[in-house]
């Protein structure tokens, strides 16, 4: 992790070769990604360009290239022998899709090192992950069918109601969409949202 006075809890898990891979949340509430390379291993994980590729065993895959040009907040952080990445913005009881989702739903989880002279491959077995990241982030590492599906539904609605608002009606669209979102959130109505939504041109 980058030197910080910030103090940190992280859910961490360490493989029979000594290989650790863990999670933990910043000072900016952002929840990142943590790898180690064996306390004891001479390898040292290259500075710039593709650190580590990692991915559970259910979804997507992702990495951790250093800079993070395109999203510098998101940027990770590696000393030679660890590295870090943002993983999941860090809002909500929970990350109820991408990739943060996808490792918490996995039972094992595997990365590619990049280093110096080469690279390295470990796997972790994630069993015991769940108790692990709800004491360490505070959140709940599962989700209900319930939640998954209302969640689900709530982003499409997002996505098809900021689709009506186009350059030409945004000064007069988005407004009347959060209106129309917010009695949406309250009243789990799709249809009440799209008679809402009707009166933008």
């Amino acid at each position: 992790m980058p030197p910080s006075d910030h103090r940190t809890t992280i859910a961490i898990s360490q493989n029979p070769d000594g290989f650790v891979a863990g999670f933990y949340r910043d000072v900016d509430r952002r929840v990142r990604i943590y790898f180690a390379l064996p306390e004891e291993s001479p390898e040292r994980l290259i500075s710039a360009g593709l650190v580590v590729l990692y991915r559970g065993n259910e979804g997507r895959g992702s990495d951790i290239k250093l800079p993070d040009t395109l999203n510098p907040r998101e940027t990770g952080y590696t000393d030679g022998q660890t590295v870090t990445g943002s993983i999941w913005h860090g809002d909500g009881p929970t990350a109820y899709a991408g990739t943060f989702r996808d490792i918490l739903n996995s039972q094992t989880l595997c990365a590619r090192f990049v280093t110096f002279s080469g690279q390295q491959d470990a796997c972790w077995d994630l069993s015991g992950l769940h108790n692990a990241v709800e004491d360490a982030l505070q959140i709940s590492a599962t989700v209900s069918p319930q939640d998954q599906a209302w969640h689900e539904l709530r982003t499409a609605v997002a996505i098809a109601g900021m689709n009506r608002c186009t350059p030409a009606n945004h000064l007069t669209c988005t407004p009347i969409f959060y209106h129309c979102f917010a009695r949406f959130d309250q009243h789990k109505d799709v249809a009440l949202f799209n008679d809402c939504m009707a009166v933008v041109e």
